[in-house]
C-alpha cells in the first residue's frame, strides 16, 4: 500500500518521491471522504512525487509536484467563515505525541503542492522520524 522508499531515520526527501505513511494516510482520508473534490484530488496524487521533505522539529514540511499536463486543477476546496481556502486541515492523534498534529494540505492554483504538520503546545517532533509517524486517527476539520 505505500510506496517503499529509501530515506534515513530522520525522513527527509526520497529517491522516487514517495510520500511516509502518515503522508499517505492524510492524502487517503481526502479521497475516502465526500467531498466533492476527492475524485480529482486522487488524480493529482497518482501524479504527485515528493521533492523535497524537512523536518522542522515541531512539524513537517513536505513539498509536491505535480505534473500538471495530464490533470486538471480543482478550485477552492470550500469555504471558511464566508472565504475560500486552498488548506485542507485535519487533526491527527500520533502516537508519542501527547496532544496530537495539525496538519494541512496545501493547493497553489488548484494544485496538490504540499503537506505540512505541526504538533500542539509543547509537543515537537525533535528526534522523531518522520517515516515512523503512525496516525490513530484523522479528522478533517
Amino acid at each position: 500500500m505505500y510506496e517503499e522508499g529509501g530515506a534515513g531515520d530522520d525522513g527527509e526527501s526520497r529517491p522516487g518521491g514517495a510520500f511516509t505513511r502518515l503522508e499517505r494516510d492524510l492524502v487517503d482520508a481526502i479521497e475516502r471522504s465526500d467531498s466533492p473534490y476527492a475524485a480529482g484530488f486522487a488524480a493529482q496524487v497518482a501524479l504527485a512525487r515528493v521533492t523535497e521533505r524537512e523536518n522542522t522539529g515541531v512539524g513537517f514540511i513536505t513539498t509536491i509536484d505535480i505534473d500538471r499536463r495530464n490533470c486538471a486543477p480543482l478550485s477552492a476546496y470550500r469555504a471558511v467563515e464566508g472565504e475560500l481556502t486552498d488548506w485542507i486541515v485535519f487533526h491527527v492523534e500520533i502516537a508519542g505525541l501527547k496532544r496530537g498534529l495539525h496538519a494541512s494540505i496545501g493547493l497553489r492554483d488548484g494544485y496538490f503542492r504540499q503537506i505540512e504538520g505541526m504538533a500542539y503546545g509543547d509537543d515537537g517532533l525533535g528526534t522523531l522520524s518522520l517515516d515512523g509517524l503512525v496516525a490513530s486517527s484523522i479528522e478533517i476539520v
